[in-house]
């Protein structure tokens, strides 16, 4: 007997009201600001001549504490 693996898929249309729009984008905003501030204060002590790498967890302790 073989067992029948059975994929399945749903299509979800969104439709956000203008205010929630903001709130997505603001989002999206507040979350590239993060990344970038994380790539750049790894990048920052790189060129300082430190090699000790911030990993993603530190940098949540650090910022949530800054």
């Amino acid at each position: 007997m073989t067992n029948i693996i059975r994929h399945v898929a749903y299509k979800i249309e969104l439709k956000p009201t203008s205010e929630q729009i903001q709130k997505i984008e603001r989002t999206m905003g507040v979350c590239r600001y993060v990344y970038n501030l994380f790539i750049d204060t790894n990048m920052d002590s790189y060129r300082n001549g430190s090699q000790n790498y911030m990993s993603g967890y530190n940098f949540s302790k650090w910022l949530n504490n800054e």
